[in-house]
């Protein structure tokens, strides 16, 4: 969970933060056994999720079901590093499944822009990585602006896991 430094107390909403001491290499090997004994908080059928489901009405970017390239990054590295490589490689390919589904034919297939103050509903085009996806229904996530094509960290991750997946996935 987040710790609230100022007011020292923990966040009442379980974080993929958590996986940061696992990416950094600093927690204990019984510590990085309960991590990833909670991975099943965060993890859905297309990859991990910032943080687990709460009842708010308002959906954030940085929110369940979010999931972001470097989120994938450091949950696959995390596990990697206390030799949980099955389950690194699970997470590696699914970014990998979900950036391929909307590189073919992105979903949804429309989302609303402003622009000039003008409310315009556009249509994706088939060809591009998107910053963030909703792992949950495996489409491109619009939470409160519509994800951007063509972001250096999405295509970074994505050969990263696939670099990844095609040396740790079970063969």
């Amino acid at each position: 969970m987040d710790y609230d430094y100022v007011n020292e107390r923990f966040s009442k909403v379980a974080s993929v933060a958590a996986f940061y001491p696992l990416w950094a290499g600093l927690a204990t090997e019984a510590q990085a056994e309960v991590t990833v004994d909670n991975l099943s908080l965060f993890e859905y059928d297309y990859g991990p999720t910032i943080c687990e489901k709460t009842e708010q009405e308002r959906a954030y970017q940085w929110d369940y079901p979010a999931g972001w390239p470097p989120i994938y990054y450091l949950v696959v590295t995390g596990l990697d590093n206390y030799c949980y490589k099955n389950e690194a490689a699970r997470i590696a390919g699914k970014y990998l499944d979900i950036v391929a589904r909307n590189f073919m034919e992105p979903i949804p297939e429309t989302f609303s822009s402003r622009k000039k103050g003008v409310e315009k509903l556009e249509r994706r085009v088939p060809g591009y990585v998107y910053e963030k996806y909703n792992v949950v229904n495996g489409t491109i996530y619009d939470a409160e602006y519509p994800s951007r094509p063509f972001h250096g960290w999405s295509y970074g991750v994505y050969m990263w896991c696939l670099d990844y997946y095609n040396t740790n996935a079970i063969k």
